[in-house]
C-alpha cells in the first residue's frame, strides 16, 4: 500500500498572547517572519497558541512535524495526544482511525526567552538583537497508513554489498528488506555517485528509499 500524504501546512490561527484575538498565519513560518504574513520582528510572546480545521477522507493516521520551537503540547479535537521539547527535531503522533470528515487540531507552544533550552544569540537573549524563531517552522504533515505499519527505520549499507536494517513498526510484524545484500557493489564516489533503491515492506505498508555503498 502507498502511503497518502496531506500537507497541513497553509492558513492558520495564531493567539500571541494568552486569552487574546487569533489572527491568521501562514504555516511553516513562525511569526516573527515576513513570509508568515505576520513579520513581528521586534516581538517576543513566549507561549502562542496554533489552531485549524481540516477535512479526513478516513483512515488510520500519524500526524507529523518537521519541528517546533521549542515546547508543543498538540491537541486534535480538544484531546491531547502529548508533548514535544526540542526546536530542531521531527516527531509524530499515531493516531490511529482517524474518522473521516473535519477535524481541529491546535498547537500550544512555550518558548521561553531567558531560560530552560539551548540558544544562540537571539532577542532577549541579555540585549542581543538576533531575529528570535517561535514556534511552527517546518512542515506539518497527515499520512494515510496501513493498520500496521513501519514507524522508523535506518539503513547501514557496507562495502562488501552487505545491508543491515534496524526497522521498527507499530505491532511486531516481520520486516522484509530488498535488496538484502548486492554481489560487488558499486562503489559510490564524487564523480559516481550511484544509489541503490531499496524496497521495505511490513505487511501491507511499503516504503522505498535508496542507500549507497562506500567506506571512509
Amino acid at each position: 500500500m502507498s502511503r497518502h500524504r496531506q500537507s497541513l501546512d497553509g492558513q492558520w490561527e495564531i493567539q500571541l498572547e494568552p486569552g487574546g484575538a487569533f489572527v491568521p498565519i501562514r504555516v511553516p513560518f513562525t511569526f516573527e517572519a515576513a513570509l508568515s504574513g505576520i513579520g513581528a520582528v521586534d516581538e517576543i510572546h513566549e507561549r502562542v497558541v496554533y489552531r485549524r480545521s481540516f477535512d479526513w477522507e478516513g483512515g488510520h493516521a500519524v500526524l507529523r512535524f518537521g519541528a517546533v520551537d521549542w515546547r508543543a503540547s498538540v491537541l486534535l479535537d480538544g484531546a491531547p495526544l502529548g508533548s514535544h521539547t526540542g526546536g530542531y527535531t521531527q516527531f509524530s503522533f499515531e493516531l490511529g482511525e482517524l474518522p473521516r470528515g473535519e477535524h481541529e487540531l491546535m498547537v500550544e507552544v512555550e518558548d521561553p526567552a531567558e531560560a530552560g533550552q539551548p540558544k544562540g544569540k537571539q532577542r532577549g537573549s541579555d540585549g542581543i538583537w538576533y531575529t528570535r524563531a517561535t514556534g511552527i517552522w517546518r512542515p506539518v504533515w497527515l499520512e494515510q497508513v496501513p493498520a500496521v505499519h513501519i514507524t522508523s527505520f535506518e539503513m547501514h549499507a557496507r562495502v562488501d554489498g552487505t545491508i543491515d536494517g534496524d526497522v521498527s513498526t507499530n505491532e511486531p510484524i516481520d520486516v522484509h528488506i530488498e535488496p538484502d545484500g548486492v554481489h560487488m557493489p558499486r562503489l559510490w564516489s564524487p564523480d559516481d555517485p550511484f544509489l541503490y533503491d531499496v524496497t521495505l515492506r511490513a505487511g501491507d505498508d511499503e516504503l522505498t528509499t535508496y542507500v549507497a555503498f562506500r567506506s571512509i
